[in-house]
């Protein structure tokens, strides 16, 4: 008759243990994070779908701060020389405005009907806000700390 071998208990030491748990944690915070990502600034549940890109510069122009905007839907186009930037979409559309502080001096950039509204950015700091355009009219970007800067959003 042969032996048969009772099989070893696994033992998990210390490191493995820690490992796993780091692991579990790490797996949960970006999965948190990628989620509460999908959730646009309007909305209190997630989005999927693409954005169209609007890339936004604060710039100090010869008269005075203001935006200057580009786009990006699949081909790279220069910056507009229009000082009072208008953005068209259709309604329903997922938007993301992607917004840069090139002046020396604090801006932001306010949407008020979209709660959109970023933070105080410092020179060449940055912010990305994305928001259902879920209405249609016409609608004015600003900038709180300096009323002349204004913007247009066009929602068909």
């Amino acid at each position: 008759m042969s032996r048969q071998k009772k099989p070893r208990p696994l033992k998990l030491n210390g490191r493995i243990v820690f490992a796993i748990i780091g692991m579990i944690l790490l797996g949960s915070t970006v999965g948190y994070s990628a989620f509460k990502a999908m959730i646009p600034a309007n909305r209190e549940f997630p989005v999927l779908g693409m954005p169209s890109n609007y890339f936004i510069k604060i710039i100090n122009s010869k008269d005075g701060p203001t935006y200057v905007l580009t786009s990006s839907k699949g081909s790279k186009k220069g910056f507009t020389s229009d000082y009072k930037p208008t953005i068209t979409t259709n309604r329903d559309s997922l938007v993301t405005l992607h917004t840069i502080n090139e002046d020396k001096i604090k801006h932001n950039l306010n949407l008020d009907e979209f709660n959109v509204h970023t933070n105080d950015l410092n020179y060449f700091g940055t912010q990305s806000i994305t928001f259902v355009a879920d209405r249609e009219g016409v609608f004015h970007f600003h900038c709180s700390l300096h009323p002349g800067m204004t913007g247009t959003l066009i929602v068909e």
